[in-house]
């Protein structure tokens, strides 16, 4: 018959078990994973003028990728922004045509990268 694994064995096992959640819960609340809390991030939809310069871009980016004519579409001055932290942006804004009517709605992520904006993804929404 087989020896089984003594107490001891059992102990070594859960007792390395919590010594791994220690280590990992350690190193998950260093400011590294958690972020800088000087460089925003809200649940909430915020503006401010850094979503202002975000909502531009977006919309400078659709209409450029759309091949729309500048003056022939303008963006609505209501849009919904939120701040996801570290510079980024997700900006949600219409299109409206010559008549003012909601053209196209999308969705924009884009995120500040030192002195100019990139635009990282566009998902049309209408």
């Amino acid at each position: 018959m087989p020896k089984q694994p003594g107490p001891w064995m059992l102990v070594a096992a859960f007792g390395g078990f919590f010594l791994v959640l220690f280590v990992v819960f350690q190193v998950t609340d260093l400011e590294f994973f958690r972020g800088d809390p000087e460089r925003g991030g809200s649940a909430l939809p915020v503006r401010t003028p850094s979503t202002d310069q975000a909502h531009r871009e977006c919309t400078r980016w659709v209409v450029e990728h759309l091949r729309l004519e500048a003056g022939r579409v303008h963006s609505l001055p209501d849009y919904t922004a939120w701040d996801l932290g570290f510079d980024r942006y997700l900006v949600k804004a219409e299109l409206a045509g010559e008549d003012g009517v909601p053209a196209r709605t999308y969705l924009c992520r884009v995120r500040l990268q030192g002195e100019a904006w990139a635009v990282e993804s566009v998902e049309y929404l209408r």
